[in-house]
């Protein structure tokens, strides 16, 4: 109000008066909250809040589940000090996600989550290449025998094998997506 008032030379007394009339007159100037759109917008903004609560839950569950695999497969390899810091944090996930945090909590906890696992990430992702690549050069291996000796023993025999190691390649494929 001191801004409005400034070229007033009784800006004081203009001021107090200005108030008493809006003390005076608040039960007609205020409007009951419920003849406002506001209890309705908190609503809709809560569950706005709580779906994506509940989409970052999920998020963190299934990065979860990935890791536990992960540390399945590599933990060995990777070293205890990352082992320990991968299996704390995955204790603070869940916790997180049991107890109901917020989007922001449990959006930290995820971020930890997957800089602590990058180790175990980047392993994975190593042996889906050598695996892809294994398997590529085994289907031009099945190609080429079979488009040059399509009718020969030998071929057939060549072809079930490596349809065989294809099979345990897919399934290993599988096993560490």
């Amino acid at each position: 109000m001191l801004v409005h008032f400034t070229w007033l030379p009784d800006r004081e007394a203009q001021m107090l008066r200005c108030l008493e009339r809006a003390e005076e007159r608040s039960a007609e100037w205020e409007v009951p909250l419920e003849r406002t759109r506001y209890p309705a917008e908190v609503r809709q903004e809560r569950k706005a809040s709580d779906a994506e609560a509940v989409e970052f839950r999920q998020e963190v569950s299934e990065y979860a589940a990935l890791v536990e695999e992960w540390l399945q497969d590599y933990g060995g390899s990777a070293g205890q000090r990352v082992v320990d810091g991968v299996e704390w944090k995955m204790q603070k996930a869940v916790e997180a996600e049991m107890n109901g945090a917020d989007v922001a909590e449990l959006r930290n906890v995820l971020e930890e989550l997957r800089r602590v696992a990058k180790p175990l990430e980047k392993q994975a992702e190593y042996d889906r290449g050598v695996v892809s690549e294994e398997a590529q050069e085994l289907m031009k291996k099945v190609s080429k025998t079979i488009a040059t000796e399509p009718e020969a023993t030998n071929a057939r025999y060549e072809r079930n094998t490596v349809e065989d190691q294809i099979n345990k390649l897919k399934g290993t494929l599988t096993s560490s997506t």
